[in-house]
């Protein structure tokens, strides 16, 4: 296949570019050259600003791609932007979106309490509040997955949507497990921790996610497919900081 890969340099990006050269794709990986990471010499590089309209037109337009990978659309303007340049040439659309897209999530975020079942399925509800993070960040990951869906009903592009859990591992730009991993590393006989510990949410290995999403490059087609992605095996705080230091205690608060 030839795949475009939008973003790819930066958490799970190259390791999934990685694992589609070593499949036998063609990939080529559009970004904006901020953040660069070893690719494969045969990795086509373009770089280019998907948020610039005439910029990206330009970066796409001789592009000879039938699968995009967007790793990075954070809202309906970037959706609508992939289809409107290449929804024409492509049969298969994977978007990674997030698990901060369920009602769930956004009952934490607000501190409500949310009783539903655990695991917290595909069907489950999605929040309603918009931009959850304020509207200056511009991010709604279900604003993204209701154009992708508006956009591939109407152009008959298969669409496929990966909700990405907490990341962590190697190369990880925001490590949320780490403000308790620097307590147990600097030997702290107490380490305060929310619920005593007991806080559980869905995480991701790096390696694991590009895993997933390179199965889902190649999975056989279907239309229109969410799925969640993440560890088989999940760990509560207390189980991270006890797997730093068995004999810790966890104070909670």
């Amino acid at each position: 296949m030839n795949i475009l890969v939008i973003g790819g340099t930066r958490r799970s990006g190259p390791h999934l570019v990685r694992a589609l050269v070593r499949a036998g794709h063609r990939v080529t990986c559009l970004h904006r050259g901020i953040h660069r990471a070893p690719l494969p010499p045969q990795v086509r590089e373009v770089l280019a600003d998907r948020r610039d309209p005439a910029a990206f037109a330009a970066a796409v337009e001789s592009l000879e791609v039938d699968t995009v990978v967007d790793m990075i659309a954070t809202n309906d303007t970037d959706v609508e932007s992939v289809m409107r340049h290449l929804g024409g040439r492509i049969v298969h659309h994977v978007v990674i979106s997030s698990y901060d897209v369920y009602a769930a999530y956004e009952a934490a975020w607000f501190h409500r309490p949310y009783p539903h079942p655990l695991p917290i399925a595909e069907d489950a509800p999605v929040a309603t509040v918009r931009f959850l993070y304020g509207r200056q960040t511009g991010y709604d990951k279900v604003l993204v997955e209701e154009a992708a869906r508006r956009a591939t009903a109407s152009s008959g592009v298969r669409l496929t949507i990966l909700r990405y859990p907490a990341l962590y591992g190697p190369g990880d730009t925001t490590p949320r497990e780490w403000y308790y991993v620097r307590q147990v590393l600097d030997r702290r006989s107490a380490v305060i921790a929310p619920n005593g510990g007991q806080s559980l949410f869905s995480r991701g290995y790096l390696e694991n996610m590009a895993h997933a999403v390179a199965l889902a490059v190649e999975a056989p087609p279907v239309h229109h497919w969410v799925c969640n992605v993440a560890d088989t095996g999940q760990f509560t705080v207390r189980q991270i900081i006890d797997a730093g230091r068995p004999s810790s205690t966890t104070a909670g608060r």
